[in-house]
């Protein structure tokens, strides 16, 4: 008998010791992945070297990303996620850093049955992308290239359902006259919105192929709508090119252009079948021009015909500028009903490329045009990744911020307009947060 209590003993010694090293391997410093159907996915970096990490709480507490636990997953090559729904997240690798002999290869996770992050096929994407956006199943993307002075897009299709590229080299020529007669000048992609049947296309326009070049229609908004129908070769069929020349006392600007690798804003449909466009007002105005305010546009009513915007809204109009005492529109994020919460840079007129110049937030009603902005906000902040996450369901977007006076955490931003600190990351980088559930 005392041999059997001895073993029986020592069996309950291992097995405690098993249970701690397992929930010490799990808790990524009091943070655990649970058994919740709903993972949050932390981005961030050390080194050259990207991770992912799950946890399925994020309100407080710490996230050791130095230890190998909450199912770590290391991330090699160039890191731009993009999240699809709460089914699936894609990194987008480039190639051109194939030069160095990092892996070009670009991959996704999806959550198993067990509620665990789990990495899905290698695809071969072939080149970067900057425009981009979800519509239906696919990721539709594309980035501005020319040949023999020719601008076009290069257009690259996903099929996320079933994780294979469709498309690399879709073609959509550019060029001034050639793409719409009326516009008289290269156009490039900007935001990629879904809307019903439809792919609503964010249009900037420009007089030359050079990195230099300027716009004479710094006052013009354009939107193109296009179809897909499924094909191989990447073509998306223009529909319409909406357009609009500012009227005096309602200047507007283009549409997009707020980060030189990602423009994937401006375009926000909302839940009423309205759509808001965010004119940023950022182009390149030829000399004697100036850049027009950030303002905000509407499409609604009789100008959505048989699911399709023909025309933007005569009778809305919102210099958003002036209401944010002269600071710009960096990005918008829609949080349901007719609420955004917008990203805005620091010092008034900015409208630069750097990242620490948009650290300021506010929460904007499109409906009623009411703007306030978002209290709460560390003066410490350094930067802001992407991805950013909304949470629409929850009333708030949850950012991904560096500040300089502690360690890399997340922040929420609630629809009342207040900013509160969350999960904190022990990281030397934080690179987004996103959002996965197991999809039966």
């Amino acid at each position: 008998m005392k041999r059997k209590s001895g073993f029986i003993a020592l069996t309950t010694l291992a097995l405690g010791l098993w249970a701690c090293d397992s929930a010490e391997n799990n808790a990524g410093s009091g943070n655990g992945m649970g058994n919740s159907k709903e993972q949050y996915i932390v981005c961030y970096s050390s080194g050259s070297s990207g991770y992912l990490m799950q946890v399925d709480d994020i309100s407080s507490g710490t996230l050791d990303g130095t230890q190998n636990t909450n199912n770590r997953q290391q991330v090699t090559g160039n890191r731009d996620y993009v999240q699809v729904g709460y089914s699936h997240l894609y990194n987008i690798n480039y190639a051109s850093q194939s030069s160095n002999g990092t892996s070009t290869l670009s991959t996704s996770w999806a959550m198993n049955a067990s509620n665990q992050l789990t990495q899905r096929a290698d695809l071969d994407l072939s080149g970067d992308v900057k425009a981009r956006g979800v519509w239906n199943n696919y990721i539709i993307a594309s980035s501005s290239l020319s040949q023999d002075n020719k601008p076009y897009e290069r257009i690259k299709i996903i099929d996320t359902k079933e994780d294979k590229v469709i498309s690399n080299n879709g073609n959509i020529n550019t060029t001034a006259s050639e793409y719409d007669a009326t516009i008289g000048e290269h156009v490039t992609f900007a935001d990629i919105a879904p809307y019903g049947n439809y792919i609503l296309v964010g249009l900037k326009t420009k007089n030359s192929t050079d990195k230099s070049a300027q716009t004479a229609l710094v006052n013009n908004t354009y939107l193109a709508v296009y179809k897909y129908d499924g094909n191989k070769s990447g073509n998306l069929e223009l529909q319409k090119v909406i357009a609009r020349q500012s009227p005096a006392g309602a200047l507007a600007g283009q549409l997009g252009g707020n980060s030189r690798s990602r423009t994937e804003t401006g375009v926000e449909p909302v839940d009423n079948g309205d759509i808001y466009l965010f004119c940023q007002g950022l182009s390149t105005p030829v000399d004697g021009l100036a850049i027009p305010p950030s303002a905000v546009l509407r499409i609604s009513g009789s100008n959505i015909q048989d699911g399709m915007p023909v025309a933007i809204d005569n009778d809305y109009y919102c210099n958003i500028q002036e209401l944010a005492d002269g600071h710009r529109v960096w990005r918008s994020y829609y949080m349901g009903g007719t609420t955004f919460c917008l990203q805005m840079y620091t010092d008034k007129g900015d409208n630069t490329t750097s990242s620490s110049t948009r650290l300021k937030f506010a929460i904007f009603d499109a409906a009623t045009k009411n703007f306030q902005w978002v209290e709460g906000i560390p003066s410490t902040i350094s930067d802001v990744a992407l991805p950013v996450l909304i949470e629409k369901e929850k009333n708030r977007v949850v950012f991904a911020v560096t500040t300089t006076d502690s360690q890399p955490a997340l922040y929420f931003i609630s629809k009342e307009g207040k900013m509160t600190r969350g999960l904190e990351i022990k990281a030397e980088t934080i690179e987004g947060i996103a959002k996965l559930s197991y999809n039966e």
